[in-house]
């Protein structure tokens, strides 16, 4: 017997966190109404990188129509990894994708194989029986989303390792004190409606670099005034840049590039709705402002892999930063007048 549940290109490959849930959806355009009046805010948490900013609850995605999700203890699956596989495989044969914690060390086609010990979560879609097989979902070597067979035992081993860690090294011991297994079943029943208001308040936070969670504290405590929101994320980025020695900003400023893109294509659907003029050259403007920032993402990869010894290089990334902040700000002005005309 064997089951494979669909899965499309998600927007958004940075984080896990999002990449699972909207590969999931993706599997069809329904989503993209409800996809684009969120993930339209940006955030920098202190000793974080720049994430989007979603819903108090967004790990559930509660607020998406089309996406069931239900988190349970791990240990209710059993606490052998053979019973776990059983969980997992009852549970796909049911339509239901299954994310859980695993030690990548033992995943043979991931970056970490055999070379580091890293717990993370994984994303399985399906099952070959007689294979002895799960269909998984995650980063290559070359750090690319895919997805692959993995066995029962390199799966098995994978479970092994994490289930140890509640006695092993704090760093590993802290992720699965509260271990979950997420089940997530589309409802292809259902529908998504773009919400014209939400995605006005968002764009206007992100144009005013305001604190979006003082807006939902009745869900969830808002943040403290130290992080960075909208706009402002530019300077974390500034800093990021000046400092060679900084932690990776590799990952932010994937991130950065993502949201260009997202919402370059955020105002063609808008447009498309009658949100926005057609003509005027927003959409085209936007597209060139994910272009440079993918450039800019471009420059500091080179200049990474060249033990940043290209002063040049980090101070085009720098320039380029600070006049893609006004361009941008300008035109997100523009965008905001015309949705409030």
């Amino acid at each position: 017997m064997q089951k494979h549940l669909p899965l499309g290109e998600p927007p958004i490959t940075g984080y896990m966190h999002h990449l699972y849930p909207l590969s999931i959806l993706a599997r069809d355009t329904a989503y993209l109404p409800w996809f684009y009046c969120h993930y339209i805010q940006l955030r920098q948490f202190a000793e974080r990188g720049l994430n989007f900013y979603l819903h108090p609850f967004y790990r559930e995605f509660s607020t998406c129509p089309l996406l069931e999700s239900n988190r349970v203890d791990r240990r209710l699956a059993g606490d052998k990894p053979d019973e776990v596989i059983e969980f997992v495989l009852e549970c796909l044969a049911l339509d239901y994708y299954v994310q859980l914690d695993v030690d990548y060390f033992c995943i043979p086609q991931g970056a970490y194989y055999q070379r580091v010990h890293f717990l993370h979560e994984l994303l399985l879609s399906g099952f070959d029986r007689h294979q002895r097989t799960l269909t998984a979902s995650g980063y290559d070597r070359n750090g690319g989303y895919v997805r692959f067979a993995v066995g029962f035992a390199e799966f098995g081993q994978a479970l092994s390792t994490a289930f140890r860690a509640e006695g092993g090294p704090d760093w590993l011991r802290d992720k699965v004190e509260n271990a979950q297994i997420v089940l997530y079943q589309y409802r292809s029943s259902a529908k998504s409606a773009f919400d014209l208001v939400q995605a006005r308040e968002e764009l206007t936070d992100l144009y005013e670099s305001r604190n979006t969670s003082t807006r939902l504290r009745i869900l969830a405590e808002p943040r403290n005034h130290g992080d960075l929101w909208g706009l402002e994320t530019y300077q974390f980025l500034a800093d990021l840049l000046e400092d060679p020695d900084a932690d990776d900003p590799l990952i932010s400023l994937r991130i950065f590039w993502e949201h260009k893109k997202c919402m370059a294509a955020r105002l063609e659907y808008m447009a498309g709705q009658g949100f926005l003029p057609r003509h005027g050259g927003l959409v085209r403007r936007y597209s060139d402002i994910a272009s440079r920032a993918n450039h800019i993402r471009m420059v500091v990869l080179r200049n990474r892999m060249k033990g940043h010894k290209t002063k040049a290089g980090r101070t085009f990334a720098q320039d380029e930063l600070c006049r893609l902040r006004m361009d941008e700000s300008a035109l997100l002005g523009e965008v905001l007048s015309q949705l409030c005309d």
